[in-house]
């Protein structure tokens, strides 16, 4: 494939770029309504910088508890501009799409029990650390997550925030790293900005763990079918997981936690065994 004459970084980056675009817009949008909403408050703490600090606080919290809602309507303005880069690199990289292979039942299949072990082990090994009890920045997200209505769970944090984290990092970051790099660095870098884009560390680990996966598993099919679908299972198993309160089950007992874990772990290395001698 002959490469154009562009500049490397942006052609990597602009993805995220347009991304962190749309969110600082719409971020200052609803910043900006709920000033208008509260005038009069915000002129009265405009006379004084103590109330100043307090109303933006106030605002800061307010806004907080809509965070899934925010980053479900950012996804949801995102996506048409990501569609369209997407639909002309695909234009522009036909052979690379033309090498995708078919996603049918059987691959459905072992994409689905892929993604709920790599999830569920993610998770274990992550509370078995400790790391996230000591991290107050993750414990905030979880909460402001978890307390969200569950339709906006499901629907927004569930399906449509996962299809356009997949257009950007697999669709458009990993395909583009994929002209100019080869497929472990592309599947690593891609991996780490994917963990970079969710703040915390805790989180930082969790999704260069799953972006390791959904990187290799779109490399095989090339098509982002497969790497939507894993990752919609991956983020709805942890939803789930956490309303019934299965994690908590998990860690009742020591056997349960070592059982559960060498459990997916084996059935998640089982599951890239098959997939990459099918690749082969």
């Amino acid at each position: 494939m002959q490469k154009k004459r562009r500049n490397i970084f942006w052609y990597f980056l602009s993805p995220i770029v347009l991304e962190w675009g749309i969110s600082f817009a719409i971020q200052s949008v609803v910043e900006v309504i709920y000033m208008v909403q509260n005038y009069a408050q915000l002129q009265n703490a405009m006379e004084n910088e103590t109330l100043t600090f307090e109303f933006m606080n106030e605002m800061a919290v307010i806004l907080n508890q809509y965070a899934s809602e925010i980053t479900t309507l950012i996804a949801v303005c995102a996506l048409p501009f990501l569609i369209r880069m997407y639909k002309k690199d695909q234009l522009e990289a036909r052979e690379w799409w033309e090498k995708k292979k078919k996603f049918n039942g059987k691959n459905i299949a072992l994409i689905t029990i892929l993604a709920i072990c790599v999830c569920v082990a993610a998770n274990t090994f992550i509370l078995l650390s400790g790391i996230t009890v000591r991290n107050e920045a993750y414990l905030e997200t979880a909460q402001l997550i978890y307390e969200s209505p569950m339709i906006v769970q499901v629907i927004g944090l569930g399906m449509i925030v996962p299809v356009m984290e997949e257009m950007i990092y697999r669709g458009l970051l990993y395909r583009r790293m994929r002209e100019y790099l080869p497929m472990v660095f592309s599947v690593i870098g891609s991996a780490v900005l994917f963990g970079i884009y969710h703040g915390n560390s805790v989180q930082l680990i969790y999704a260069a763990v799953i972006g390791i996966f959904l990187a290799y598993i779109f490399e095989i099919f090339r098509t982002l079918k497969v790497s939507i679908w894993f990752h919609v299972v991956a983020n709805l198993t942890s939803i789930i997981f956490t309303w019934i309160g299965a994690f908590e089950w998990i860690f009742s007992s020591i056997i349960t936690v070592a059982t559960l874990t060498v459990i997916t772990c084996v059935g998640a290395a089982g599951v890239v065994m098959i997939l990459r001698n099918e690749a082969e």
